[in-house]
């Protein structure tokens, strides 16, 4: 089964693609899942969607107040697993960026389970640039974004201390467009040319990439991208680190 295919030009995506009923069903799903395992005595691994984000090693040597943006939250894999380990002591706010159906649905789930007194939560629809701060994190996001390029370079001036993409779909490919699909809809869908995103992030520097596993149909591998010319075929996204210059 494929679930891409090649478009000359990447639309503009509609906020009401990520209020799907199927795919909030889901995402609330999870987070109550995982938020029963924080609960458990016996803490069971996070259901998540895929491999880690690096990000909660990065705050485990981490003593005064940090302030971390998460783009695309998803299912709180990265709030909720910096919770789960609870070996993370400094003071941390996070600024969580969602659509409006997932944010009211962290709301109402969110209502009865008790933050760690370290912790706090505020949510919006849209990023503050005027906000410091300390992490930018962008796990399984950035691939659904429309101006990209005008987006990294707000990135680029954030001044923010590190930037930490997650599941990117980037690699030795041309940049190009595709779309996705998602039981009956048609999203929206990028892959990026790792030199040229690079690039738009200037007063930044590469200090760690690896390859990332990801799970496709419920199976760990390769993304399946035999129906495109090996030439824009990923294999597997990455993870990067970068820190400010």
């Amino acid at each position: 089964m494929y679930i891409w295919k090649i478009i000359k030009k990447h639309p503009i995506i509609k906020e009401n693609l990520w209020n799907n009923k199927i795919w909030v069903k889901k995402i609330e799903k999870r987070i109550k899942t995982n938020l029963k395992s924080i609960k458990s005595k016996k803490k069971i691994k996070l259901n998540t969607f895929c491999a880690e984000s690096p990000l909660p090693l990065l705050l485990l040597n981490e003593k005064k107040k940090i302030r971390i943006l998460d783009f695309g939250s998803g299912s709180l894999e990265a709030p909720l697993k910096i919770i789960f380990d609870s070996l993370i002591k400094c003071d941390i706010e996070f600024h969580i960026v969602e659509t409006k159906s997932l944010i009211s649905s962290y709301k109402k789930i969110l209502k009865n389970f008790k933050l760690p007194k370290n912790f706090k939560i505020k949510y919006s629809t849209s990023i503050n640039f005027n906000i410091k701060y300390h992490y930018i994190h962008i796990s399984d996001s950035f691939q659904y974004i429309d101006d990209w390029k005008n987006f990294l370079k707000k990135i680029n001036n954030s001044k923010a201390n590190t930037i930490i993409f997650n599941n990117l779909t980037a690699g030795e490919i041309p940049t190009y467009n595709t779309t996705q699909k998602f039981y009956d809809v048609q999203i929206p869908y990028r892959f990026y040319n790792i030199h040229e995103l690079l690039n738009e992030l200037k007063s930044y520097k590469l200090v760690y990439k690896t390859k990332f596993l990801n799970t496709i149909l419920n199976k760990y591998g390769e993304y399946p991208q035999k129906n495109f010319k090996k030439r824009y075929r990923l294999g597997y996204p990455c993870t990067l680190i970068m820190d400010r210059i």
